[in-house]
Formats: C-alpha cells, structure tokens, sequence
C-alpha cells in the first residue's frame, strides 16, 4: 500500500491544510484575522462590558491570552492524519522558503514559520509518545516526494539522519503498523484516529503486529523502509489535486467587498464618467474578445491569482510569480486590486459604474475604445496574421496613446508590467501572437519607436488634446463626454490610419489645426 497517497486522500489531512495556512495568513498577512470565528470576537467582546475601568488593563491582556490560546487549541493537529498533515505542510512550506538555513530567516514572519515546524515536529512526537520514527519519517516523505535527493535532505534536515536509519534496520515495523492502526480505527470504528483511540487499538492488536507484518509484499516493506523510487510525476499531480481542492473551498469574499480609489488629477465630476462609461459600454462592448498569449481560463487558476490580490503579500506572489516579477511591481496595492477585483471581470465597465469608480470607467472605457479594430482586422480576414497586421497596428498604436495618458492623468503607470502585459493580451493579434503586427511597425518603421517626427507632430497634440479633456473645467467644450468619444475613436483612427498609409503627409496635415489650437491652450495656462 501506497502509504502515502492513503495520507493525501484522506479527508482530515486536506482538512488541517486549512489550519496550517490560517496560521500563515496570520504571520505573513496580517488582515486575515478576518477568517478567526466572530464567535471569539463576540466572546471577547461581551467579557470586556463585565470589566470596571479599574482592571480593564489586565482583564484585557487575559482576555488576548485567553484568545491566542482558544485559536491554537483550534488549529491544533488532534488525529493520526492531522499530525502527519500539519508536519508535511510545515516542512513543505520551511524547505520551499530556505528556512532551513538561518541566513534565511530575514523577518519576524520567517521565525514564526520556524517556529511553527518545531511545534508540528513536537505534536507529532507527542502523540507518538516521543517516538520520533513517524516525525522522520513523514519529513523525509515530503522532501523526496518534492525530488529532493536524500543527500540534500540529509544536508537540509540532519536531526532526521540517524532515525531514518534506524528506520531502515527496524523501525520501518513501526511505520506499517501505525499507518495500519489509523486505517483500523477509521474503517472498523468509523471514527477519526485520535490518540486515545490509535494507543488502545495498538495495545488490542499487538498480538497481531508479527502476523501482519509477516503478511507485507515486498514493495510495501520498502514503503516503509523508504527505499523505492517514486512516480515523482503522479506524486505531483496528487498534489496538485490537493491544492485544487483547497483553492475551490477557499472562500473569496474576504477582506474590502471594492477596490481601493485611484488617486488622479482628473476633474470629471461622477455624472460625466458614468455618461462615458454607459455610452462605451453599449457601442464598444459587441467586438470580438481577445486573448492573444493564452491566459488561463481555467476557474481554479483563476481563482488563485484572485486570492493572490486578496493576500497583498511579496512572498505570496514570490511563490507564485517569482522574484523577478515582484522585484517589478511598482504599486503593491494597485497591483493587488488589479488581482482582486479587475484582471477576470467580463464588465469591469458596469463594475467600475456601480462601485461609484470615476478612474477605472475611465480607464475602462478608454482602453474599450480602439477595440473597434479588431472586428475590421476580423472582416479583412480570419486566417492570415499578414493581411491583419495593418489594422492591428492602428489599434496598437491608438492605445499606447492612451495608455500614455492614463499614466499622466494618474490612473495607471504605465510601467506596471502586470496592467501592460493585461493590456497586450486584448490587441495582439492571436494568430501569431502579434508576431506580423511588429514586423510591420519594423519594416514601414512606423511608431514613435521609429519615427521622431511621428512622436512630435501627431502622438505629442493627440496626447495633449486627451490629456486637457480631462483636467480642463467644466466651461470647456473639450469636457465632454460625446466628443471625447469622437475624438478618440474618430479622429484618432483617421490620423493614425493616414499615417500608415502610402500618404502618411495627409495625416500630418491633419493634425496641423488640433495641435495648433492646444498649443494655443497650453501657452495661455502657462501665461
């Protein structure tokens, strides 16, 4: 018998995941003090009114005991698979952090963490009865189901060396027979393995210990002695099914129920934003949906970058994402939202209307807009990236615009890879990944990249025209939901679409009036 995967099937064990990780929310994300039972807090609570002023302070730091001791004495492992649970997760979590070396212990929540692997060991001896076969056993398990060779485990755990072993010589006995007596008392009894049911199950069925182990296959005795090779890709996939199941049980409605307000300069009032978004979302909203680079759409996946906003934490999105992503995060909370609330939200226009948010159905609506030309590029042809590129180009092009002014507006930066890799999921071409959009830019060298003249006669007014509609006063005619509209889809189109043509002089023509009248603008707010 596959021990271990009993062990990962087992109800109870996915149940003290939850335990465990209650307690890391607690260390590394603070807010989630939120999960503990508001029974404790009415508990709290109501002992509190019974106090005089006079002993309020030390009732209080009773009543904080009292609490810290009623929520470990929840979490703490009580059953056969609870204890083996908790240590595998813990350990899991210490190695998968390097806190095994103390150079690695950087912070308070990093010992806390140390702290809670010597208190899964402790459980675990302690219902063994200071027996530490199962604690080793169960360590070098997790390690070796994560490919670790027994030499680094060795290296990385050496307290564990000399009991596995003994292991190995005879104490591999042990391991059949207490996994053994956990599967009697859950099978017979119907009941968890606490530790009074295991030791009076041990001690009925001694006399049956040589019997049974006698009757071990081979495979199963070298189980025990940890000595076969395991299927390291089906451990990892009945890993994988574990943590699925969590991250579906995980509840999402933690924490703010909105996104926090983007700071900006805009000076629309919530009337004027709501006209813009409404007006968008009723004639933009029909275009084909893209997704270029295949982000996943899979809920559980979907779900878990949802609970990565939710946490807020550098580390958590370390263990996700990696260090480089986080290393070029600019705004942790921005970024966090983004997860949260925006990144999967099939009407973040409506969402944005609701939640009263005059940045994000700008932002929303903006970005909506240039998507027109995706239905073009569709109408022009399904199948060939070539006959596209033009088109999608023109989308691109419009959008780094915008995008340019979102960031001056405040609303994004535009260096937020996270919001500009979003961004470019939605108006690459997924035929090929945007490949003959690039190469077209390239070689018509097309776009402030390759065009200076490109960036100051056209992008430069287009850019100061949008940027003034939305900081200029309600008097001028450029604050205005309608021709904002216009300008951006329109006109927009128009001049960037002349500029890639065989006469890109038409474009610069064009544009000739609009700069010279906001250049007009800016000098009298200057003056």
């Amino acid at each position: 018998m596959d021990f271990l995967s009993e062990l990962f099937k087992n109800k109870t064990f996915r149940n003290i995941i939850l335990g465990v990780f209650i307690f890391c929310l607690i260390a590394y994300f603070p807010f989630s003090t939120i999960l503990i039972p508001p029974a404790f807090i009415i508990a709290v609570l109501v002992y509190d009114t019974n106090n005089s002023e006079k002993d309020l302070s030390r009732k209080n730091n009773d009543v904080s005991l009292k609490y810290k001791n009623l929520f470990e004495d929840l979490v703490k492992p009580k059953t056969f698979y609870d204890v083996l649970g908790e240590l595998s997760i813990t350990v899991d979590i210490v190695n998968a952090q390097g806190l095994y070396n103390s150079e690695n212990i950087k912070c308070e929540e990093d010992q806390l963490m140390v702290s809670k692997l010597e208190k899964a060991k402790a459980s675990c001896d302690a219902f063994f009865d200071g027996k530490e076969y199962m604690k080793c056993w169960t360590i070098y398990r997790k390690l070796e189901k994560r490919g670790i060779p027994e030499e680094l485990i060795y290296l990385r755990f050496p307290d564990i060396v000399s009991t596995i072993k003994q292991i190995r010589k005879k104490r591999w006995e042990d391991i059949s027979w207490s996994f053994f007596i956990a599967e009697v008392v859950e099978k017979q009894m119907k009941k968890e393995c606490t530790k009074e049911r295991f030791q009076f199950q041990d001690s009925y069925r001694k006399n049956k210990k040589e019997e049974y182990l006698k009757s071990l296959p081979e495979e199963q005795v070298n189980d025990s002695k940890l000595l076969i090779e395991l299927d390291l890709k089906k451990e990892a996939e009945e890993i994988k099914e574990v943590h699925k199941d969590f991250i579906k049980s995980f509840p999402e409605d933690l924490g703010s129920k909105k996104p926090n307000k983007i700071k900006s300069i805009i000076k629309w009032k919530l009337e004027d934003a709501i006209k813009l978004g409404e007006y968008v979302r009723d004639k933009y909203s029909k275009y084909p949906v893209i997704n270029a680079f295949n982000v996943t759409t899979d809920e559980v996946e979907m779900k878990e970058i949802r609970m990565a906003g939710i946490f807020n934490n550098k580390k958590h999105y370390e263990s996700l994402f990696g260090k480089d992503f986080v290393e070029n995060i600019q705004d942790m909370d921005r970024v966090s939202d983004f997860y949260k609330f925006e990144i999967f939200d099939k009407d973040p226009i409506g969402s944005a209307i609701k939640n009263k948010d005059i940045e994000r159905i700008i932002f929303y609506s903006l970005i909506q807009i240039p998507k027109r030309m995706i239905q073009i590029a569709e109408d022009v042809s399904k199948d060939d990236p070539v006959k596209r590129a033009p088109y999608f180009a023109i989308m691109q092009l419009q959008m780094i615009i915008i995008v340019g002014v979102l960031n001056g507006l405040g609303i994004i930066n535009q260096k937020e890879k996270v919001i500009q890799s979003w961004l470019m999921n939605q108006i690459a071409d997924p035929l090929d990944k945007g490949k003959e959009t690039i190469k077209y830019l390239m070689e018509n060298k097309k776009g402030a990249s390759y065009d200076e003249r490109y960036a100051y006669e056209i992008v430069v007014p287009l850019d100061k025209t949008l940027f003034y509609s939305f900081v200029s006063d309600e008097e001028s005619h450029l604050h205005n939901a309608e021709i904002m509209i216009e300008f951006v889809d329109s006109f927009f189109v128009s001049i960037i679409s002349k500029y890639c043509s065989d006469n890109p002089e038409s474009a610069y023509e064009k544009i000739k009036p609009i700069a010279e009248k906001i250049n007009k603008i800016y000098r009298e707010i200057s003056d």
